[in-house]
């Protein structure tokens, strides 16, 4: 059986560390205010499927959500809320295994300095993807699978 953050079993092991990995837990749903000012959450190995009220931590520093469930790019947007984020770990979701996975992290979320354990070379990075350069893929991206959606949604009518 699964749970939504707020009812799981949270550890604070350190001041403004809240810890809940491997609880089965399905959602990051809205917590008690008092737990919204951590620098720090650990929810890898549940089954977290969206990253929608991530938003309510808006200090965080530290967001490890490493083998859940995120799997499309645009469960990424909510970290745009997150200013202060500078490390993130999504390592073992499948949104890793999209090409430009990587490129869209660094675009919702340009004061990252480590991306799934790895330090973040942003000169280099940048060479290749000069921010520019991401958010007309981005755009361009988005703008594609819009059109894909509305197609599918069209066909499904004469179907």
């Amino acid at each position: 059986m699964s749970y939504p953050l707020s009812k799981s079993k949270i550890l604070e092991v350190e001041p403004l560390c809240l810890r809940a990995s491997g609880l089965d837990i399905s959602e990051i749903d809205i917590v008690k205010p008092s737990l919204t000012g951590a620098l720090k959450l650990y929810v890898s190995n549940n089954s977290i499927e969206t990253i929608e009220n991530i938003g309510q931590f808006r200090s965080l520093e530290v967001f490890l959500i490493s083998y859940n469930l995120i799997s499309c790019i645009e469960d990424l947007k909510p970290l745009t809320s997150l200013k202060y984020l500078k490390s993130l770990n999504l390592e073992g979701n499948p949104i890793c295994y999209l090409s430009l996975y990587k490129a869209y992290v660094l675009y919702y979320c340009p004061n990252l300095e480590e991306l799934d354990g790895v330090k973040i070379k942003k000169s280099s990075y940048y060479k290749k993807f000069p921010p520019s350069e991401i958010n007309k893929i981005v755009k361009l991206e988005s703008t594609l699978l819009h059109s894909i959606v509305l197609s599918e949604l069209l066909n499904s009518d004469f179907s």
